[in-house]
């Protein structure tokens, strides 16, 4: 498992009510729970937010994330998801939904935090790296959580199919995996610059990769 492989998902496939993909949200969901990268993401978000930060969310599904940093953070905070999906009906009214495909949005300038979970390792590198360079510039705060590339997480999962996830979740589980990050990946992958950028990523035990770019801000010069 040296290098990523990308390989379209069931789930992508199915239509948003289908049966199958509702279950396998919910399985994503547990998965995400057992990995701690839901907990994660949440609290570096909350950790590392200002005040009059505009945060938006990549792939929010069924908003676990979204929900998850409310919990934590019971301030005021202008957030948006974005995702392919319809809105889910208990997002927090004062937040806004977007839905489109990532790759096609034109508003990321519209925000200067970023956040994602679960999202960035169904796209190719290509794919990827082009986004950020089309975007990167605008955020201040890059916050990722994602699957850990690694075979002994195959083995993890294996063992979580004995709660009787779905053949779907189990099939589109070992894709995520194979197409998962390892340590110092994803910010190559996203072009960040150290000089610009303190960046701080791994991976845990339990299959969750994560990533925290924070932009490097520069003193002004002194008046002559």
């Amino acid at each position: 498992m040296r290098q990523r492989i990308i390989e379209p998902e069931i789930l992508d496939s199915l239509p948003p009510d289908d049966p199958t993909a509702l279950r396998n949200r919910r399985e994503i969901i547990l998965l995400g729970r057992l990995s701690g990268t839901y907990r994660r993401a949440a609290s570096l978000l909350k950790r590392h937010h200002l005040p009059g930060d505009r945060v938006l969310e990549l792939g929010c599904g069924c908003g676990e994330l979204g929900r998850a940093y409310r919990r934590l953070h019971r301030e005021e905070t202008h957030y948006t998801g974005l995702d392919v999906i319809d809105r889910p009906r208990d997002w927090p009214a004062p937040w806004h939904w977007r839905q489109t495909d990532l790759l096609a949005f034109d508003r990321y300038s519209d925000h200067n935090v970023l956040v994602g979970n679960f999202i960035l390792h169904q796209f190719e590198d290509s794919a990827l790296s082009g986004l950020f360079t089309r975007i990167r510039e605008h955020y201040r705060l890059m916050i990722f959580c994602e699957t850990s590339r690694n075979r002994l997480h195959m083995w993890q999962l294996r063992l979580a199919s004995l709660l009787g996830l779905h053949p779907v979740t189990r099939h589109d589980g070992r894709l995520s995996i194979r197409g998962g990050f390892r340590k110092g990946e994803l910010p190559a992958v996203a072009g960040l610059d150290r000089a610009q950028w303190h960046i701080q990523d791994g991976t845990t035990w339990l299959g969750c990769y994560w990533m925290i770019a924070r932009r490097i801000e520069r003193p002004l010069p002194s008046p002559l």
